[in-house]
């Protein structure tokens, strides 16, 4: 696992019927290239946004989440099934799931080669793993690394292991086909996309903020460089997890 949080705040930037639409789109992707529904796990489900389009849309949802308040909120909100705890004390069963999400969960994690391989361990032969990871290459964070290094701070804005929005891991393109290849998947495809402008400002400040933001998000998708990586890979057919591999982690995902 990652830092822990366990404050609703935390999606404050987060609108719920937007992320319920874009997990629609999700949905209707992983139906063409399964050419069929089936049963669903969202590994790390926070609000539960993506099982209810899941839901809405005839699959077989469930979902897992570390934090209890996140759980009980998607349950008690949308009345979706969210298990509470990590994957190895969950013990959920093998090869049983068509489709995993991992949507802004890897890149929280200490170990996520060990959170890929479980991924993999609850897929089927030939099931679907979509990711969503921030794009570390992005021009948005190569701009910002550079406004930091012109005021002569020793920071970076891609990491953020000790505040939010707690990113402990970065992905390039090359990095997370790697890191998909190892843990049994074959990547189909990744690609880059626009994130939505966010600030902590107030007033003046934050228009200009979110201005020269959506200018740079606009040129980044000009030049194949958006801020967030969308991945698709199927579980490998020759790939077994051992039995010894399972909890591989050096600490609970």
């Amino acid at each position: 696992m990652g830092p822990v949080y366990d404050d609703l705040a935390y999606f404050r930037h987060h609108e719920v019927t937007r992320k319920i639409a874009g997990y629609r789109r999700v949905l209707l992707e992983a139906e063409r290239l399964l050419g069929r529904k089936g049963r669903i796990l969202d590994i790390g489900a926070g609000r539960g946004e993506a099982l209810v389009a899941a839901r809405e849309r005839g699959w077989d949802a469930e979902g897992t989440e570390t934090s209890s308040s996140f759980a009980e909120y998607a349950s008690r909100t949308h009345g979706v099934m969210v298990h509470v705890g990590t994957l190895e004390r969950l013990d959920l069963p093998r090869g049983s799931y068509d489709l995993v999400i991992l949507g802004a969960v890897l890149n929280h994690t200490y170990d996520p080669l060990a959170l890929l391989r479980q991924a993999r361990r609850l897929l089927c032969d030939g099931g679907l793993c979509w990711i969503e990871v921030p794009n570390e290459n992005a021009l948005f964070f190569r701009v910002g690394n550079f406004v930091h290094h012109l005021r002569g701070r020793d920071w970076v804005i891609h990491l953020s292991p000790t505040f939010e929005p707690y990113t402990v891991h970065g992905f390039a393109r090359s990095s997370l086909q790697r890191a998909l290849t190892v843990s049994g998947f074959r990547p189909l495809s990744i690609r880059t996309q626009s994130g939505r402008p966010m600030t902590n400002a107030r007033g003046v400040r934050a228009l200009f903020e979110v201005a020269v933001l959506t200018l740079v998000e606009r040129a980044a998708l000009a030049l194949g460089s958006g801020r967030i990586m969308v991945a698709w890979a199927k579980a490998s057919e020759i790939y077994r997890v051992p039995q010894s591999a399972d909890p591989v982690t050096s600490g609970p995902v």
